[in-house]
């Protein structure tokens, strides 16, 4: 996924839009059962959902594991729990003020107008779902000027890989102004709730001070490539940090 045109035009939403080739290849699977727990399901010792998953998050609402790429599983509406739960984190929505603003040499960007508690949950990654043939086919037929969105978030599931391919291009929310960091401050954690369809949520992997610009690696979980020519046709990385890799990941090899 490639930085950002500045005068790209596109329209605010607040949840995914599901396309028809999505919902064509990735068939939508609500769940049907849910906790029976009253109130909060961190203060219970028998909550079904800890039971088939895993405690996920601190007393505070931050996350427990900012290493792990496993996916999140929240309360769901067939859950006896109210929407305060300290298992609905993802659910509550984004608690922070974010400003879009004008980098310096990396088109625009987003940062935070409050700090960022190590392991909270920042911001969603909002756009399109689409199948796997058509982010190939929007990726391809992108002009060299023009700037890609597509997101690809990779689950794996013992040999299994499961790919959702998200595009905030034509359709998105503030997280596609997010730059890629070599040394980020936000991590991707596939969330869970209701149906099948995971949510790219964006937590924080350290304290983010006020006016601090927010950073994800583009590259994701996606091991890089040494090929040569490949390394000559990425375009350049200016996020500056110390372990630079001097260019962007390679947007295909989500795909592979």
């Amino acid at each position: 996924m490639y930085k950002k045109n500045l005068n790209a035009v596109y329209q605010h939403i607040d949840e995914c839009i599901i396309t028809d080739s999505f919902a064509k290849e990735s068939p939508i699977n609500n769940f049907w059962f849910g906790c029976s727990c009253e109130g909060d399901c961190l203060n219970q010792n028998d909550c079904f959902c800890f039971d088939q998953y895993f405690v996920a998050y601190n007393n505070d609402g931050t996350l427990k594991n900012l290493q792990s790429s496993e996916p999140l599983y929240e309360c769901n509406d067939c859950c006896s729990c109210g929407s305060s739960c300290g298992n609905r984190i993802f659910q509550q929505g984004s608690k922070g003020v974010y400003e879009v603003f004008t980098t310096q040499n990396r088109g625009m960007g987003l940062r935070t107008v409050e700090f960022i508690k190590k392991g909270a949950f920042v911001i969603e990654y909002i756009g399109e779902l689409l199948c796997d043939a058509e982010a190939r086919f929007r990726s391809a037929n992108m002009k060299p000027t023009e700037s890609n969105y597509i997101l690809v978030l990779r689950e794996h599931f013992g040999e299994k890989v499961l790919k959702t391919c998200i595009d905030a291009g034509r359709y998105g929310n503030y997280a596609r102004f997010i730059n890629h960091s070599c040394e980020p401050n936000l991590s991707i954690v596939p969330v869970r709730f209701n149906n099948s369809i995971p949510h790219a949520a964006l937590f924080s992997l350290h304290n983010i001070e006020a006016g601090e610009e927010l950073t994800f690696s583009y590259a994701g979980n996606v091991p890089e490539s040494a090929d040569v020519e490949e390394i000559e046709i990425r375009k350049k990385c200016f996020c500056g940090s110390i372990s630079c890799s001097e260019k962007l990941p390679f947007t295909l090899n989500a795909f592979s």
